[in-house]
């Protein structure tokens, strides 16, 4: 499996939705298998953001970087076709992002080499 991989690379992940975070928690319920990937303190919601930006994804660029402050990030997010990460946000937060299709299917095999190949550039 693809997340287990990443995680024997030493990759880190966590899900903030623009939603609710026990939404999220409830629906990771159907997927047992991803409880070491997504454990409760690593699903989080816009409500825990102290940046009061108007971009929601600049809002995500910066949590990530406030969970992570000397790690190397990358976004996954459906919605920076929607709603690109202002520049100044990305120059001081030093995100990287992978944008899936809105609404999409996800992570899927090919989406899944992008992610890979933007982690080794």
């Amino acid at each position: 499996e693809w997340f287990t991989r990443k995680e024997a690379e030493g990759i880190h992940f966590a899900i903030i939705t623009a939603g609710i975070a026990s939404t999220v928690s409830i629906a990771l319920e159907a997927v047992p298998e991803w409880d070491r990937f997504f454990p409760p303190d690593l699903v989080l919601d816009l409500s825990n953001s102290r940046h009061q930006v108007l971009s929601i994804t600049g809002q995500k660029a910066l949590m990530l970087r406030d969970l992570r402050p000397s790690s190397r990030i990358l976004l996954v997010d459906d919605s920076l076709g929607e709603d690109p990460i202002p520049s100044w946000i990305l120059r001081r937060s030093q995100v990287k992002f992978v944008a899936l299709p809105y609404e999409g299917t996800g992570l899927d095999l090919p989406r899944c080499a992008q992610v890979d190949a933007e982690l080794l550039s």
